[in-house]
């Protein structure tokens, strides 16, 4: 699902959950950013991040955005260099990394 589709649904009203995995250099930006998102919940959509650690991008958090339709937001870090499985590839290369 593109973040076209997924602002489609939500105005549609049926998305009532934006489930959200944080990736980011250091462990200060992810507690910044854990917060900040926190705060975008609205009686609409709430906003639940499942997963947030420090680290790039891997296969696994993929893997986990795949199965929970989750969005994945990195802040200063990049997706990691080992090739994804063809399971994953998807989830992998579609985009929903911000």
């Amino acid at each position: 699902m593109s973040l076209e589709d997924l602002y489609a649904r939500i105005q549609a009203g049926d998305v009532k959950e934006l489930p959200v995995i944080i990736k980011a250099d250091v462990q200060g930006s992810v507690e910044a950013l854990s917060e900040a998102l926190s705060r975008l919940s609205t009686d609409e959509v709430r906003l639940n991040i499942i997963h947030a650690s420090v680290g790039g991008v891997t296969e696994s958090d993929a893997l986990l955005a795949s199965a929970s339709n989750a969005v994945i937001i990195g802040f200063n870090v990049g997706r990691s260099p080992r090739p994804p499985t063809s399971r994953s590839a998807k989830a992998w290369m579609s985009g929903r990394i911000m």
